[in-house]
């Protein structure tokens, strides 16, 4: 048996267009590292962070990657003194899915060192309570992308239910990150919890030729599902500048806009690689002369989910 992994998990983008909580997608643009060692004989779990966004609590049963590890060595009753070094490369509070890569890093690795064979439902269901450290509640629409890869669709939440979504879209994506920090929980706690029928009825017809769009290819279809009529209003007001930035980014070419997981970071659907860098470049500038600071990533929908790091 081997005794020590090295894994990295992509950031992914959740509540896709109208698909809160339930649609999300890996990316290429950026991944979280872990390394795990193991050792037979007690119970312990030690966390070490690395990099320079080094900023997650080592505390285990208080971190994601942590939390997975108690969870994973519960489910395989197992005993393990296990050493996890995380590389935090996703930045926290960014709505990428940091919190979901950390720990499906961990379940990932967990299950190839200990030689478990754990389906990837079960792995996902261990990754949620990771996550509920991040978010409150455990969502499966970060982390099943980062372990599956590609577009992935959470049917049902008890018991869970996963469809992976067959992509053929060509489309590029923007990522725009504002330096600001949005709380999940702060956000999720704006929702309301009653949506009148006409705007539900607009949402579900969009969610559906979305997803259609997404196994068909047919990308004007998606472009103009890409629309969230029930979360998107509530959260904006978490973002500075967010209809500005929206009308910017589609007059300079952008095709659809959104808000990636919670937010802070944005995303503009664009036709080609150099038309999301010319969006990306003027909307860094834009908020310059707000005297906010941003970057931004390019990046296709990734096929690739938790992997063996390169």
């Amino acid at each position: 048996m081997i005794n020590r992994v090295v894994v990295e998990a992509p950031a992914t983008v959740s509540n896709v267009g109208p698909g809160f909580d339930i649609l999300g997608f890996s990316t290429e643009v950026i991944s979280d590292v872990v390394e795990i060692n193991i050792e037979k004989g007690e119970r312990k779990i030690t966390i070490e962070n690395i990099g320079e966004r080094a900023l997650t609590p080592l505390e285990p049963t208080k971190n994601t990657a942590g939390i997975a590890a108690i969870e994973f060595l519960n489910f395989s009753d197992a005993n393990f003194n296990v050493r996890i070094k995380i590389e935090k490369k996703i930045g926290i509070g960014t709505g990428l899915g940091s919190s979901a890569a950390s720990a499906v890093a961990t379940v990932f690795g967990l299950n190839l060192l200990l030689q478990t064979n754990l389906p990837y439902l079960d792995l996902i269901k261990i990754a949620m309570k990771g996550e509920r450290a991040s978010a409150g509640e455990e969502h499966a629409d970060n982390i099943a992308p980062a372990l599956l890869g590609g577009f992935t669709l959470i049917k049902n939440y008890n018991p869970i239910e996963i469809i992976k979504i067959e992509n053929k879209l060509d489309l590029f994506l923007l990522i725009l990150l504002p330096a600001i920090e949005i709380d999940t929980k702060q956000a999720r706690n704006l929702l309301r919890e009653n949506v009148p029928l006409k705007t539900l009825v607009k949402q579900s017809g969009n969610l559906a030729s979305l997803i259609y769009a997404i196994t068909r290819g047919e990308k004007k279809l998606f472009l103009s599902s890409f629309k969230d009529l029930i979360i998107e209003p509530q959260r904006k007001k978490l973002i500075p500048y967010y209809d500005e930035i929206r009308e910017q980014a589609l007059t300079s070419g952008g095709k659809a806009f959104g808000i990636s997981g919670a937010g802070p970071a944005l995303i503009v659907w664009t036709e080609n690689k150099e038309t999301a860098e010319k969006t990306g470049r003027e909307l860094v500038d834009f908020l310059k002369e707000k005297n906010l600071n941003s970057i931004y990533f390019v990046t296709g929908i990734s096929t690739e989910g938790a992997r063996l790091a390169k």
